[in-house]
């Protein structure tokens, strides 16, 4: 986590998942902020198919563990469908709003809105 901040990691891991906050920061220190492994940990992945942190940099030794990955984690179809901040529920079933400073984060209500705010400013005032 030298070269990154915690924010910057987790913005990855979500780009990557989807997941929400909670279980990306879980994965991020499970896996010592290692962005990769965290990304497959919150898509399922057996532990069979982590990256070997050591052998990371010696793309050969990777290959294979590629291959793996991609037979464990079924393909995903189209985007994403949006999902709140919060609470994870279904922008398909649900109306989404953004927050109305930063734009980026969603949620189904206010109240969920609410409850993220402590950890959603840390994020929202930095930009």
């Amino acid at each position: 986590m030298d070269e990154y901040t915690t924010e910057e990691l987790i913005s990855q891991v979500y780009n990557q998942t989807g997941g929400e906050r909670a279980k990306i920061v879980e994965a991020l220190k499970k896996h010592e902020g290692h962005v990769v492994n965290a990304s497959l940990d919150i898509l399922g992945a057996g532990d069979n198919v982590l990256v070997d942190k050591e052998a990371e940099s010696k793309r050969d030794n990777n290959i294979g563990k590629i291959e793996d990955i991609m037979k464990e984690i079924p393909p995903m179809v189209g985007r994403l469908p949006p999902l709140c901040s919060f609470c994870g529920a279904d922008g398909m079933k649900t109306a989404l709003k953004r927050c109305s400073r930063c734009k980026k984060n969603l949620y189904c209500s206010g109240v969920c809105q609410s409850l993220q705010w402590c950890e959603h400013k840390k994020y929202c005032l930095k930009n």
